[in-house]
């Protein structure tokens, strides 16, 4: 990845989260193997983002119908939800309590995710955020081992 594709910006939240685009691109779904791995700030921005989009498929609202990353569960949001479940495991192992309510969970289809991003790629996401974010405390030396 070149640092031409990443930048970091601002978008003024109150709680003064930092926002990665990837290629213009926002990513906080990661893959399934990256979950034990991250730090707190992007576990939780995995929880509240996977389960907007996870209620956006299952009520058919137009938030972020565009986004890779929810059009990569659209077929399959019982997959979503499965990825909800392991965040949710893992947010109970630290201690955490997430206000929103675990959604129910949807009929089980055959489909498989559409991938957008692979895990090596990100995975270099991952690394890149870290260089830039002085707060981010994922466990790039454990996530770097996931690398195929």
């Amino acid at each position: 990845m070149k640092m031409m594709d990443v930048k970091l910006c601002h978008f003024g939240d109150r709680m003064g989260v930092h926002h990665l685009v990837y290629k213009d691109k926002y990513m906080r779904i990661w893959h399934e193997k990256l979950i034990p791995f991250l730090c707190s700030k992007h576990l939780t921005a995995m929880w509240n983002e996977s389960w907007i989009a996870f209620n956006g498929i299952k009520e058919n609202k137009n938030g972020w119908r565009t986004h890779p990353a929810r059009k990569e569960f659209e077929q399959c949001p019982d997959r979503l939800w499965d990825r909800l479940q392991l965040v949710k495991k893992e947010a109970d192992k630290r201690g955490f309590n997430f206000i929103k309510p675990f959604p129910q969970r949807p009929r089980r289809t055959n489909n498989k995710p559409k991938e957008w991003q692979t895990l090596n790629e990100q995975i270099n996401v991952l690394v890149e955020k870290r260089e830039l974010i002085e707060s981010c405390n994922c466990d790039i030396e454990n996530i770097i081992k996931l690398k195929t």
